[in-house]
């Protein structure tokens, strides 16, 4: 009984997303809201960021089942490219397109590789917390304090 229970909740809510994605799918078609309708999904992803965190503040954040659906439903729009061997819809993929219009927020992404285009460029993408020849002084610091053979 909890099973047959289980499984119509699972078959409610996929039905409710499906109906989401097409109505999302079927406004995007329009030319003229289409910006403003990824412009929201990029709006509620801003503010829905402090979830990430391992303890959040649930009155200040969308609730559980928001996430849920907006996740299924890009998740959904993202289908028709989600493989790279398919070439085609792939292929017409614009990285440019999301960093355009300040979509994203990359200041607090953790930096993995330093860019090499300047201590100052990388110490603010990691926060502050390399200064400017702190890598170097490390570096230094270390050669001096390795034993030499003999």
């Amino acid at each position: 009984a909890i099973r047959a229970s289980v499984n119509l909740l699972r078959a409610a809510l996929v039905d409710a997303q499906e109906t989401l994605f097409r109505a999302v799918r079927s406004a995007l078609r329009e030319t003229t809201v289409r910006e403003s309708i990824v412009a929201w999904f990029a709006s509620a992803l801003r503010h829905n960021a402090g979830r990430a965190k391992m303890q959040f503040e649930k009155y200040l954040y969308g609730s559980h089942g928001f996430i849920v659906n907006v996740a299924a439903v890009l998740l959904k729009l993202c289908m028709p490219f989600i493989n790279p061997d398919d070439g085609k819809a792939f292929a017409r993929i614009s990285p440019a397109w999301i960093d355009g219009g300040g979509r994203v927020d990359w200041s607090e992404v953790t930096k993995l590789v330093m860019s090499g285009q300047g201590d100052d460029e990388d110490a603010s993408a990691v926060g502050g917390a390399l200064s400017p020849g702190t890598v170097s002084a490390a570096a230094a610091a270390t050669t001096q304090n390795t034993p030499t053979a003999p």
